[in-house]
């Protein structure tokens, strides 16, 4: 598997757990609070977007300034 495949499915559950713990929560708050597969996976893919971009541009800075 690659480093970036890797990385994002360590996001992708990541947002699984807290998604379980907001589950978890719903006895103590009385309605549901946990997001959608679909938001789950949207929440995922936009941290690692995030991440990527500064690492990218990092790597183009450092590159740049050499």
């Amino acid at each position: 598997m690659s480093d970036v495949r890797r990385r994002f499915m360590q996001i992708l559950a990541l947002e699984k757990e807290r998604n379980e713990v907001l589950k978890e929560l719903e006895d103590s708050v009385g309605f549901d609070i946990s997001f959608s597969d679909e938001a789950i996976l949207e929440n995922a893919t936009a941290k690692f977007a995030e991440q990527y971009r500064k690492e990218l541009a990092e790597m183009v800075v450092t590159k740049w300034m050499k």
